[in-house]
């Protein structure tokens, strides 16, 4: 494989990793807030510690549209890369890519951090 192309499938796997943690800190804030609900001081708690939710769904909204804008600038240098591999191997590894790209771009679009924010936002203010 053509080290071009083998760069950019590194990238595009260390962008997904990134993505799935990104993902999984989503689900662990969705069970924290579940935890929190059912006792609201702990809420207090967290803040008072400096581990405030909202800090963390903020920081997380950032990740998030980062690790877009990452895909996206991919995915154009993905389509300038495919000009030069017209009919080798390498130029169907980066059409596989590229599609891969659009996929996580939805699927990261599809994390609603502001949702979550509000929950707890309504959650501090009862």
């Amino acid at each position: 494989m053509h080290p071009d192309v083998e760069n950019l499938g590194l990238d595009y796997e260390n962008f997904v990793d990134r993505a799935l943690k990104l993902n999984q800190s989503y689900l662990d804030l969705l069970k924290l807030f579940e935890e929190v609900s059912l006792v609201p001081a702990l809420l207090n708690e967290l803040e008072k510690d400096g581990s405030s939710p909202l800090k963390v769904v903020d920081a997380m909204l950032l990740s998030q549209l980062e690790l877009h804008k990452n895909f996206t600038e991919l995915a154009k240098l993905i389509a300038n890369a495919q000009s030069r591999f017209i009919n080798d191997p390498e130029a169907m590894d980066l059409k596989a890519i590229s599609h891969n790209c659009q996929v996580m771009e939805k699927f990261i679009s599809g994390i609603d951090f502001n949702q979550l924010k509000q929950m707890f936002v309504e959650l501090s203010n009862p």
